[in-house]
């Protein structure tokens, strides 16, 4: 019951975080953004976090449907995020591509709505909701300027602006 619990949770779970934490400017929320900036292990440390996820939804997708065939088909993208080198580069692609990511997005639909995709329609919506935190490229050019670098640490309420 517990992993069917945590099955059906994940959309939830997305929406959540999607709707409550994008563009928030709380202080939680501005530590995040500048560890993410300036710190490599804590972006390898969210992909890591992200793959986790994948990873038991997908084990709780195989637990509560044993002969469901699409998770195959998921498990390409979730084998991609395991070499972090790959895993950033989607996620930076994603983040600063709006194309890409509405085309993704709209992939996502397409497969929640085909029958046996559901498992990648929730792969895809998972990288996409990781690529929305994810820094961009602007800001981690601004941040390795020394000026520019020591004005987002002593403002970090102006994080946002440049983060997205």
């Amino acid at each position: 019951m517990i992993i069917k619990t945590m099955y059906f949770m994940l959309p939830v779970l997305l929406l959540f975080v999607s709707v409550f934490l994008y563009r928030n400017n709380s202080r939680a929320m501005q530590k995040f953004y500048l560890r993410m900036t300036f710190s490599y292990h804590c972006r390898q440390l969210y992909s890591l976090v992200t793959l986790m996820v994948l990873i038991l939804f997908h084990y709780s997708a195989h637990e509560v449907m044993p002969t469901e065939y699409g998770i195959m088909i998921s498990t390409v993208p979730m084998i991609i995020l395991f070499r972090f080198k790959y895993a950033d580069k989607i996620l930076h692609i994603l983040h600063d591509r709006r194309k890409v990511a509405y085309c993704t997005a709209l992939a996502t639909l397409l497969f929640l709505f085909t029958p046996h995709l559901y498992t990648l329609a929730a792969t895809t919506a998972t990288i996409l909701v990781a690529a929305g935190f994810y820094p961009s490229h602007h800001i981690l050019h601004h941040s390795v300027n020394y000026e520019n670098g020591i004005k987002l640490c002593e403002h970090p309420n102006t994080v946002v602006e440049y983060y997205y």
